[in-house]
């Protein structure tokens, strides 16, 4: 009776969490967040020419399929 009573707590649990994605994020994908948090933070260009280059690069890395610039599968590249 005892074992009837403990099989069931030590059963593992299956659990998953609310709309959850079907998969987790990989490097890249982590990497394009980071620069595109960074970009975004406040704008700290003094000039109007570094303020758009800023702005275009926060467009870019907003889109998600973008490819990213500058970085490859080994991090940042020379440029």
């Amino acid at each position: 009776m005892t074992l009837l009573l403990v099989a069931p707590l030590t059963a593992p649990a299956f659990a998953a969490e609310p709309d959850a994605p079907d998969a987790l994020i990989g490097r890249p994908e982590a990497i394009r967040i980071a620069v595109q948090t960074r970009l975004s933070a406040k704008f700290t260009s003094t000039t109007e020419a570094k303020k758009s280059e800023q702005g275009a690069l926060v467009e870019y890395y907003s889109v998600p399929d973008q490819h990213l610039l500058w970085v490859d599968e080994n991090g940042l590249t020379e440029r």
